[in-house]
């Protein structure tokens, strides 16, 4: 076996119902599979199968010495399959998350279309549902937002590339019903929250009527397209914890996903700003010939363009940058500043934002004598000795 060469194929038991109104000539039905290894031991030939329109199949393998093997008791079936969903309803505006149980999907998230219903709604817009994990056996898509489209079923569809459709195990159970208003939870108000403990985190609350989830795992929420901690839910507020956002000082978009998908007014309350929150510094002293520190703030993100500034309203950074949410570097400018109060300053806004510790020395700088270097020897030709005093 090892000194022979096989070719392996697969050939359509029926070619006119596994390719439909495909046109494929007659000659191109039969699909070869790219032999990879081939073992005499074991007497296994392993091939690379790349897919194949659902159908079934029989199974032709040729040796190059012996001529053709005995396949008549193997066929081979390639389907894609749903076998269940769920939720089975959802808001009629979109952003439910459903999860799509069957076999067998691809693990590449575009190799699965996902639509709910084949009408297209306000602007041309399909239903498209916006398939964000994909497995053997699962799929997990969020339902696209449209705010015109009506209450009502529709056929949840699984696409196998671009136009075969997954079949059903119960075709039956392919409905989904989009929920009218009445049904859906209301947002009533959204605000930021900031009050100093050991979290040192902002709050969002998004106060609200007819909220059902009774889980915090069923209620997402973004700030500027980043998944939020939800850390309470009620019939009428959701609390979430903000750990981290592009900018705080810029419109944040907001989004909000129980788990029938987006409530009523989403729309008038799809915005939320944050202004800095001075925290502390993460030391209180450096050089006078200058030093780099870090500041502490709640609601600054990597967009935002801030800087610290003494009592006397002098900018203290050489250069400030945003490393990552909540966090500033400062290269402080040499020279003296003796127990300053430090402020934020909002360089695009021009606002002014003062230490939110309830000990408020987190927040001051002095600057401390250092050494000053007098004068540089050389040792060796690789090696120089620098001299230096107290300042």
């Amino acid at each position: 076996m090892d000194d022979d060469t096989f070719t392996v194929s697969l050939y359509p038991q029926d070619p006119e119902n596994t390719f439909g109104n495909i046109h494929i000539k007659v000659e191109d039905h039969e699909r070869f599979l790219n032999v990879i290894d081939q073992d005499a031991a074991s007497r296994t030939i392993t091939v690379k199968y790349n897919g194949a329109y659902s159908g079934v199949y029989d199974l032709r393998v040729k040796s190059l010495i012996n001529g053709n093997v005995l396949t008549s008791s193997v066929t081979f079936e390639a389907k894609i399959e749903v076998t269940s969903f769920s939720p089975k309803q959802g808001s009629l505006y979109g952003g439910t998350l459903l999860t799509i149980n069957g076999g067998h999907f691809s693990d590449v998230i575009t190799d699965n279309p996902v639509k709910v219903g084949y009408k297209y709604w306000s602007n041309g817009h399909p239903h498209w549902c916006y398939v964000q994990s994909s497995s053997d056996n699962e799929i997990k898509c969020r339902i696209m937002e449209d705010w015109s489209r009506e209450a009502g079923q529709e056929e949840v569809i699984v696409f196998a590339g671009t136009f075969e459709e997954a079949t059903y195990a119960d075709t039956n159970d392919r409905y989904f019903e989009f929920l009218d208003a009445a049904a859906l939870p209301t947002i009533t108000d959204v605000s930021a929250d900031f009050t100093f403990s050991n979290s040192d985190k902002y709050k969002l609350l998004i106060s609200g009527t007819n909220i059902q989830d009774t889980s915090t795992d069923t209620v997402e929420v973004f700030v500027g397209d980043v998944k939020q901690t939800t850390t309470i839910v009620s019939s009428n507020l959701v609390e979430v914890q903000i750990d981290d956002i592009p900018s705080g000082s810029t419109d944040q978009s907001l989004r909000v996903y129980f788990e029938l998908g987006l409530p009523n007014d989403m729309n008038s309350f799809n915005t939320v700003t944050f202004d800095p929150r001075f925290i502390g510094l993460t030391r209180t002293t450096g050089s006078n010939a200058g030093a780099v520190i870090q500041a502490k703030i709640a609601g600054v993100g990597t967009e935002d363009n801030i800087t610290l500034i003494d009592e006397n309203n002098n900018d203290m950074c050489e250069t400030s940058t945003v490393l990552r949410y909540g966090i500033l570097e400062c290269e402080v400018a040499a020279g003296d500043h003796s127990n300053t109060q430090v402020r934020v300053k909002n360089l695009d806004t021009n606002g002014l934002y003062p230490c939110y510790n309830d000990d408020q020395s987190e927040c001051r700088y002095s600057t401390t004598a250092t050494l000053e270097v007098t004068a540089v020897t050389q040792s060796s030709s690789t090696e120089m000795v620098l001299v230096g005093v107290d300042a």
